[in-house]
């Protein structure tokens, strides 16, 4: 078992948040297991981290959808620019985490060939509704073989997630194809704002969720990964 010690940046119930130096990355400690984050993630009235039913999630994305339809549409663009695309053959997206699958339904309207994975059951039975081609699982139990290589993985709030968001790295880099394009998104943790309401406003550490947010990043210990 790889050890972990760092300087002490927070704590909630059980768990102590460091700045990891073997990692060097900020993470949780102890380390949920995958069976204890599958077992929370795949649990019906576990589905957004901020404690939000799925109601009020969905009102939410579609008072949000066409900002966000905006920014997934340049992503996209921009893929098939970086990756010197062809129009020959379909541009493959594999989207993991696909929460309520509005990446998914951008990336349909573009004509692009698309699967998700969405291991939580609430949005996998969404999305399958809006006719979207999703697997149910964590990332860790779909065959790669089964599924094939993609010009385009898209990670949207998913790293902070996992306990080995490493693991995924490689998992994604032997998916992508020859120029394949892997895009990251993960929320900017202990920064200088947030540093600065606790410091001056006495606010709490109110970005720190256990057991749902394992790990978190800035962009410099990210760019490490």
């Amino acid at each position: 078992m790889q050890k972990h010690s760092g300087k002490i940046l927070g704590q909630s119930e059980k768990f102590q948040v460091i700045d990891c130096k073997q990692c060097e990355f900020t993470h949780i400690t102890p380390i949920p297991t995958f069976e204890e984050l599958e077992s929370f993630y795949t649990h019906k009235t576990n589905f957004v981290a901020k404690n939000l039913s799925f109601k009020k999630a969905l009102s939410k994305l579609k008072r949000e959808q066409t900002y966000w339809k905006m920014i997934f549409s340049d992503r996209i663009h921009k893929a098939k620019f970086f990756s010197n695309y062809k129009l020959k053959k379909p541009f493959r997206i594999l989207d993991i985490g696909s929460q309520l699958g509005l990446f998914l339904q951008t990336a349909k309207e573009l004509n692009c060939d698309i699967l998700g994975i969405e291991p939580s059951q609430i949005p996998y039975h969404y999305l399958r509704s809006l006719d979207l081609p999703v697997l149910n699982a964590p990332y860790e139990k779909v065959s790669l073989s089964e599924i094939g290589t993609f010009d385009f993985i898209h990670l949207s709030y998913v790293i902070e997630h996992l306990p080995d968001p490493k693991h995924l790295f490689q998992t994604a880099y032997t998916l992508l194809k020859p120029k394949g394009i892997l895009c990251i998104e993960a929320p900017n943790d202990f920064n200088i704002l947030q540093k600065a309401l606790v410091t001056h406003l006495n606010k709490k550490n109110y970005w720190i969720h256990v057991p749902v947010h394992v790990n978190y990043f800035h962009f410099e210990s990210l760019s490490k990964l």
